[in-house]
């Protein structure tokens, strides 16, 4: 796999720009970012990048942006990515961590990952939010989805908060493969792992869902999400800034989805709805 990285210089105000370019770019196929101060790096599949994608999304948000790209020598990614994973921590109430780290603490929730490139390895913040909201229900006898899985987290942490069962998917291989893995290290045995989209898969109604995806993904499934929620059912949607709240909000009303709450952790918002 041949990974482009593009360096971009960032101004030395940029109110939260890094944060405003990863919802961007992560919505046309990128999936790594690293920022300082003043440069941002971006990284893509090569076979991924849209080169007129790419430009139209700077030229919106730096069009006097300097960018350098360069396709990156072929190494193995999963191995860098791993030696650089730290744990993750949520309050006193939760550790997401990976298998070779030692923590002599007890969390209420601890969750084993195999870090690999894909998305949900607690370190974002949209993680971080919807997994504070799950803390705040009740999980007896409740079915969940996890839409757009990654790496199976969300999916792992409502089994193990007592949901009844789960079931997760994703459009990547690579995904589905992780969060199958996970869910082994985790010892969950009500998880079940599908690859496809919302549109192809034979889903039931259930309790929850929990969509960590970006915006123009949940904009086009607001509709299925609704039609796969029971009555009195909640949507937990994250993964978007918060200049998309207002669009993500009134796309699930005009559905028929009630507004239960809004949270944010610096640019990142989640919101939570409820099937009246």
């Amino acid at each position: 796999m041949k990974i482009l990285e593009i360096a971009i210089d960032l101004p030395l105000v940029n109110d939260n720009l890094d944060e405003i370019l990863t919802a961007r770019l992560t919505e046309i196929g990128f999936e790594g970012f690293w920022t300082d101060d003043s440069l941002f790096k971006a990284y893509v599949n090569e076979e991924k990048f849209n080169k007129k994608e790419f430009e139209s999304i700077i030229l919106a948000y730096l069009p006097n942006a300097q960018c350098k790209m360069q396709t990156l020598p072929d190494k193995n990614w999963n191995e860098q990515w791993e030696s650089s994973y730290e744990p993750v921590f949520i309050g006193d109430r939760c550790v997401i961590k990976a298998p070779f780290h030692n923590i002599e603490k007890k969390y209420p929730l601890e969750i084993l990952i195999n870090p690999k490139m894909a998305f949900g390895t607690g370190h974002h913040n949209t993680t971080k939010l919807i997994i504070e909201r799950l803390f705040e229900l009740n999980f007896t006898s409740t079915s969940i989805i996890d839409a757009g899985c990654g790496s199976g987290i969300l999916a792992i942490a409502a089994e193990k908060l007592g949901a009844e069962s789960v079931l997760a998917y994703d459009i990547d291989q690579w995904s589905v493969e992780n969060t199958n893995e996970n869910i082994e290290l985790n010892h969950c045995h009500k998880i079940k792992v599908e690859k496809g989209t919302i549109s192809e898969l034979d889903l039931p109604q259930v309790n929850i869902i929990l969509a960590n995806i970006n915006r123009n993904v949940l904009i086009e499934e607001m509709k299925q999400y609704k039609h796969h929620l029971l009555r009195k059912g909640i949507l937990i949607v994250s993964g978007f800034i918060r200049q998309d709240v207002d669009i993500v909000r009134q796309k699930a009303i005009s559905e028929g989805l009630m507004p239960q709450g809004v949270y944010h952790i610096d640019e990142w918002y989640c919101l939570v709805f409820k099937n009246e």
